[in-house]
């Protein structure tokens, strides 16, 4: 038998077991969904195998119940780690079982983000999630039975929100100070400066994470309103200069 011939044998091995185990594993337990993206995570071919590799792979989902993306949903859940962990535990009775779920905790700005990872860790450890208190004072509780996709987008969001809160930015690194004088006289100065803390603010947050400018509004506004007065006054003498004085004719000496 060639080198050909064997490599061949052993991918259609391969690749039946990957069927074998993902049919076995479908309709099973949440634990049964980290099986299925283990071996499919483990059968699919990289971006440098051959086209033979990964239309074979490709060929897989004709015989499974589900198609080459939901199969893609599949591995990204078992690479998750956070969620990986919580399988492996006895936290992993509270994981939701629907795998659309499932794949809705994995988006980066959860699983990258360690407050909100932290709380969906603990609520699936203990089995329910807290999101605050209601008018009446009462909490606002459910199990983690009752996960679902609009949940999870619900507890991301309270979570990051209460990090807002509490955690302030506590620690001043630049001051940017203007001499009034040079803007107090030009109205156009103003706007370039506010145009200009602006972007600055906008890159600052873009490209350095834990930070932000506050530009004060009150300062803007004083600056602002002296540059209007002084144009409206300059304008108003240059108009009272330039208006012409009606002359006055005697009348008496001109008969």
């Amino acid at each position: 038998m060639s080198k050909t011939e064997i490599q061949n044998l052993e991918l259609r091995e391969k690749l039946g077991l990957a069927v074998k185990t993902v049919k076995q594993n479908y309709s099973s337990s949440v634990k049964g969904k980290f099986k299925i993206g283990k071996v499919l995570y483990e059968t699919k071919p990289s971006d440098n195998s051959s086209d033979e590799e990964k239309k074979a792979y490709s060929a897989i989902f004709k015989e499974l119940p589900f198609g080459e993306t939901v199969g893609d949903k599949f591995i990204r859940i078992y690479n998750t780690d956070y969620l990986r962990k919580l399988s492996e535990s006895p936290s992993v009775v509270n994981l939701p079982e629907g795998y659309n779920t499932l794949y809705s905790l994995t988006d980066k700005d959860i699983a990258d983000y360690k407050p909100v990872r932290d709380f969906l860790v603990e609520g699936f450890t203990k089995g329910s999630f807290v999101l605050g208190k209601d008018t009446k004072g009462n909490d606002i509780k459910f199990s983690a039975s009752e996960v679902s996709t609009s949940r999870v987008t619900e507890i991301s969001d309270f979570v990051k929100e209460i990090k807002k809160s509490v955690d302030p930015f506590d620690v001043s690194i630049v001051t940017i100070k203007v001499k009034s004088s040079v803007y107090n006289e030009n109205v156009g100065k103003v706007y370039d400066l506010e145009v200009l803390l602006n972007q600055l603010k906008d890159l600052v947050s873009d490209k350095i994470e834990g930070s932000e400018i506050k530009v004060s509004e009150t300062n803007i506004n004083k600056i602002r309103k002296s540059a209007t007065e002084f144009e409206t006054k300059r304008i108003t003498e240059k108009v009272r200069k330039n208006t012409t004085k009606p002359t006055l004719i005697d009348v008496s000496k001109a008969a």
